[in-house]
């Protein structure tokens, strides 16, 4: 049985988290193999994930400085494609 693309999109995050069982992990391995805009999805949400782990150690009370803020914005377009 197919599952929805709400319910690919929450394994989408759950995946990121580490927290997927090898059942969903197939179960959104088969959805995304057909569905286009969930693939894109998970694509997009792999990049933001990679990109807030990349910075996240910088961040300590949420005072990063300019320099810090612009490579983060520039990373971020940059896996956009702008």
């Amino acid at each position: 049985m197919s599952i929805s693309c709400k319910k690919a999109t929450e394994l989408v995050s759950k995946r990121e988290e580490g927290n997927i069982t090898l059942k969903e992990r197939y179960q959104l391995l088969k959805h995304i193999s057909a569905c286009y805009l969930c693939k894109f999805f998970a694509t997009q949400n792999k990049q933001i994930t990679k990109s807030s782990k990349k910075y996240e150690a910088a961040v300590l009370e949420d005072n990063l400085s300019q320099a810090q803020k612009s490579k983060m914005i520039s990373s971020i377009l940059e896996s956009e494609g702008v």
